[in-house]
């Protein structure tokens, strides 16, 4: 049902004499506006200009059925040539051609007038709907619309069963954190090559996409057949030629295939150690007695960043203890403590620790699923472990084990550097760090149970 004012639905009720014009309004995605009217003079209405002679349009009528059948015309639309009409700058024939109205929302609105210039009764909604398909001669675009509930005409059930991963890459289902960089057209740069200052590694945006956000190209993107450092060589070309200075947006892809050599790079993420971060509670010791020590034995550091915590005995064996808590702090080699024997604190129990805990477990504010960053690298650039780098041994849901422990206990907010193993393997035999796809494939043979397939 088509909303009409009620002073419209009075008026037309009542008279049979009136002015009419169609006012029709296209909308690309990238979202620049053309608006242009069937009348015989420009019409200005609701604040925005609808000219009459820059695009010359003939459309066949509307209808309006029940049910979610899809209603669908043809614009044939014609440029004034005097009149120059451009589409983000490139000519209306030309940006048809080119695919800038692809998918462009089309409305037409009729305007109802007691008298010329009377807007009082307002405009009627006739058609809303999509540019599904183009043709453009030297002189005409003949532009296929359909109504909106072509939208709904999709694939049931959405998952089925395919080789290649469904998912839209970045997705919240996909999993993987898209990563992109801004950067400026460099001059020497082709409508299939684009040159730039990104210094990222070879293959990094592979299958990516690359956006114009500036320029005579804004708003159209192009994937990304292949990258070298500064080169982004494309699958298709850009309509016009990249000038320099020209700004973009580049964002990493994904092959949607599940073999190894198939990965796609992604950039290295920040994150820093967001809580306790000592999980220390294996103390080796040297002890040359042997002794074994009862179950909550209190121990007292006398020297080290733990001096003076006193703690207590879980389970002991000669040379080796385990607390009962952790301690807030790494113990160093050489640390100092001394055992409580019989309600004392007993000075011939002394001991020294000659060895660190195997692992070390920090808590991050990274939100990565289990297994992500697993075999990955690790590399602090603040706090007292700067510089340290350690091998990732089990990453679950941002808490990871390192392989080795840290000379010094971390703080909360220390901040490091995280990167993917780097056991993918290119076509062309080299390595890079990259997501897993054997952790987020949704293809054959992972599919979904019938309540999870939405």
């Amino acid at each position: 049902m088509r909303a009409a004012s009620s002073a419209l639905r009075d008026y037309l009720a009542t008279h049979n004499q009136f002015l009419m014009a169609d006012l029709w309004t296209l909308t690309t995605k990238s979202g620049f506006t053309l608006r242009f009217s069937s009348f015989d003079r420009n019409i200005t209405y609701g604040g925005n200009v609808y000219p009459c002679s820059d695009l010359l349009v003939s459309a066949p009528t509307t209808k309006l059925v029940l049910g979610l059948e899809v209603d669908e015309m043809t614009l044939a639309v014609a440029p004034n040539k005097p009149r120059n009409v451009t589409v983000n700058g490139t000519p209306f024939l030309q940006a048809v051609r080119q695919g800038v109205l692809n998918r462009a929302e089309v409305t037409r609105d009729r305007l109802f007038m007691p008298s010329l210039g009377d807007y009082s009764l307002g405009a009627l909604r006739l058609f809303t709907g999509e540019i599904c398909d183009v043709e453009a001669t030297g002189i005409v675009a003949n532009l296929k619309v359909k109504s909106l509930p072509n939208l709904l005409n999709i694939n049931m059930p959405r998952r089925l069963i395919q080789a290649s991963c469904p998912y839209t890459f970045g997705s919240a289902e996909c999993g993987v954190p898209r990563a992109s960089a801004t950067s400026t057209v460099l001059a020497g740069s082709t409508i299939n090559a684009v040159l730039c200052g990104l210094t990222n590694a070879s293959y990094f945006f592979n299958s990516g996409v690359l956006r114009f956000t500036s320029g005579c190209n804004a708003g159209i993107s192009r994937t990304v057949r292949q990258w070298s450092p500064g080169v982004a060589n494309l699958s298709a070309p850009f309509p016009n030629l990249p000038q320099a200075g020209d700004a973009f947006t580049i964002y990493t892809g994904c092959s949607k295939a599940l073999s190894a050599d198939n990965r796609v790079p992604f950039a290295p993420a920040t994150g820093h150690v967001s809580g306790s971060v000592s999980t220390t509670t294996v103390l080796l010791y040297s002890d040359s007695w042997g002794f074994i020590f009862a179950r909550g034995t209190n121990i007292l550091f006398l020297s080290g960043a733990n001096a003076p915590i006193i703690t207590q005995v879980a389970t002991s064996l000669p040379g080796k203890m385990t607390l009962s808590s952790a301690l807030p702090y790494s113990p160093a080699d050489g640390d100092r403590f001394i055992v409580d024997y019989n309600g004392g604190w007993n000075q011939s129990l002394v001991f020294s620790i000659i060895s660190l805990p195997l692992t070390t477990v920090l808590p991050t504010d990274l939100p990565q699923p289990p297994g992500y960053y697993n075999g990955g690298i690790v590399r602090f650039s603040t706090g007292p472990n700067s510089g340290q780098t350690r091998t990732v041994a089990q990453w679950t849901a941002g808490t990871m084990t390192l392989s080795s422990a840290l000379p010094t206990a971390c703080a909360p907010g220390d901040t490091f550097t995280i990167t993917p193993p780097t056991d993918i393997t290119t076509s062309s035999g080299q390595t890079c760090a990259g997501h897993s796809n054997t952790l987020h494939f949704g293809g054959a043979p992972y599919v979904p149970v019938p309540e999870t397939a939405y």
